[in-house]
């Protein structure tokens, strides 16, 4: 029987019972949260916030709705973040009053203000009448018109002439789609070859995600609150949520399965490097073979002056290029700083560990830190370290034999709309003279690096691979290193470029959303 809470301490009676549900259903705080956050967003919107309470029989009226979601919405944007979530389930006071004065929140409105349409959980059918009733502009055409595969360049090219010759020039949008999950789109026939007029048909869910109305507003670096892309699924850990090897797994066996289920078991290894940055695969073989085949598997393998594939056996002196090939400590980073095209992926398959030894528990281990949570934390408690960084470019480079490589970028690379970190790199030990600096911005930078890598070391966590275990690592947000080891290691690697698991990637997650939501279209 659904419990109603119509009468007074309605607020409280709901919030005990949605944590009673949680705690025997998730465990972790951020695992409760994982529980609410259907669509991976990072953030928890009232839709998804209902339906949890609908998963507890706990039924509200709007009002006393609107007041527990408040309870944890403490900026008041019209999301629950995991920041907010994390405060509030664990009775961070201190937090909590942090997140509500945060600058940039909005203020609270004295009185609610009017209802705005919500098109994000909106039938196909409502979905239809917006995008048909507010039409579709000039612009509009040019975009879709791009973007139609199905059309030949010679036609795309031959539109966009017309659109500089007349600006009048206007396809039309068919009133009466056959299927409300499509929309058809006539293109006039005096500017078709075949002199006849050409229908495209596109997906009316397409259509409706890629409107103009809803593309978010540039905001600058120093913004202390910034506008996240819904749709980015990005997850910043903590080092605590990663302890005890508790990363991301899929299992070799099924990514080397027949199509359909390795096509379904590469979809959830990408959607985890895209969240987490890291992502392990049990059950490798060690081989060269092996790692190939996983590497190709999830992207495309990216040479370097290091090869095609390499692996880190110990090497005499004389022949090492790199501190991998040595039993050294290795401080935290990312590699290849000094490529202009730095490597997306880094993937390591163990072949051989030295055993745990009392004196060096972690000895051989590896060491990772999640470079967008050391962003978010700089943000907030050192916001001139996180400015500089994104501000100043700073130079790096490989000197070896007849190679001397150069690249000089900020640490934090920012989305050029929503600002939003979306790329990290960092390596002091490949860190060229700061000749390209300011004299201001030389004394600077080691001030902001000794903050940098203090929290860098704060926030990093252990990882010890067995044989048959490949970590794979977005090399441009997660830092790696290892601590020194006695004995005999090695590891098989390569790198894989970023933009092919990138896209590979997009084609799983759209030809999942097909199979998922859409029927064939009219013929």
């Amino acid at each position: 029987m659904a419990v109603s809470f119509a009468q007074g301490g309605q607020v409280e009676a709901a919030l005990n019972k949605l944590k009673d549900h949680l705690a025997a259903n998730a465990g972790s705080i951020k695992r409760m949260f994982q529980l609410i956050d259907k669509d991976l967003s990072n953030q928890i919107d009232v839709d998804e916030f209902i339906e949890v309470l609908k998963a507890c029989n706990i039924v509200l009226p709007p009002y006393i709705l609107k007041g527990l979601v408040a309870r944890f919405d403490l900026n008041g944007d019209g999301y629950i973040s995991i920041p907010e979530f994390t405060s509030f389930m664990s009775g961070d006071s201190d937090r909590m009053e942090m997140l509500r004065d945060a600058p940039g929140a909005p203020a609270k409105p004295a009185t609610p203000p009017p209802p705005q349409q919500s098109y994000g959980k909106m039938p196909m059918q409502q979905k239809m009448r917006a995008v048909t009733s507010e039409g579709l502009s000039r612009r509009d055409f040019v975009f879709v018109q791009r973007m139609q595969r199905d059309l030949e360049t010679r036609r795309q090219t031959q539109f966009i002439n017309e659109i500089k010759k007349d600006p009048r020039f206007h396809p039309s949008m068919l009133a009466e789609p056959n299927t409300i999950q499509f929309q058809q789109v006539a293109w006039p026939a005096a500017n078709e070859a075949s002199g006849k007029e050409h229908v495209s048909t596109f997906a009316a869910e397409w259509l409706f995600e890629h409107r103009y109305d809803v593309r978010v507003g540039a905001k600058t670096a120093s913004s202390t609150k910034v506008v996240k892309s819904r749709a980015d699924k990005v997850s910043p850990w903590l080092p605590e949520e990663m302890a005890g090897g508790n990363v991301p797994n899929v299992a070799w066996e099924s990514l080397a399965a027949s199509s359909a289920v390795a096509d379904e078991t590469t979809l959830t290894a990408l959607r985890h490097l895209r969240r987490s940055g890291i992502l392990r695969v049990r059950g490798v073989p060690p081989t060269v073979e092996a790692t190939e085949a996983l590497a190709m598997q999830l992207g495309m393998v990216q040479p370097t002056m290091y090869g095609y594939i390499w692996d880190t056996a110990p090497r005499n002196l004389e022949d090492v290029i790199d501190t991998a090939y040595t039993n050294v400590e290795l401080p935290l980073h990312t590699d290849c700083c000094y490529l202009e095209a730095q490597p997306g992926i880094q993937l390591f398959n163990c072949v051989e560990q030295p055993p745990p030894h009392p004196s060096v528990p972690h000895g051989g281990s590896t060491k990772l830190a999640d470079g967008f949570m050391a962003a978010e934390v700089l943000r907030r408690d050192f916001p001139a370290t996180f400015a500089f960084f994104c501000r100043v470019s700073i130079p790096f480079q490989h000197v070896e034999g007849e190679r001397h490589l150069v690249h000089t970028a900020p640490v934090f690379k920012l989305h050029p709309v929503t600002a939003e970190v979306i790329g990290f790199r960092y390596n002091d030990t490949d860190r060229a003279p700061l000749c390209s600096l300011g004299f201001d911005d030389v004394a600077d930078f080691y001030a902001h690096a000794r903050v940098l890598e203090t929290t860098l070391e704060a926030l990093q966590v252990p990882l010890r691979l067995e044989c048959g275990d490949t970590i794979l690592i977005d090399n441009h947000r997660v830092l790696h290193g290892r601590y020194a080891f006695q004995g005999r290691r090695n590891l098989i690697g390569c790198y894989l470029t970023a933009d092919d698991w990138r896209s590979k990637l997009r084609v799983l997650e759209t030809a999942a959303r097909v199979k998922q939501r859409l029927p064939e279209p009219p013929s």
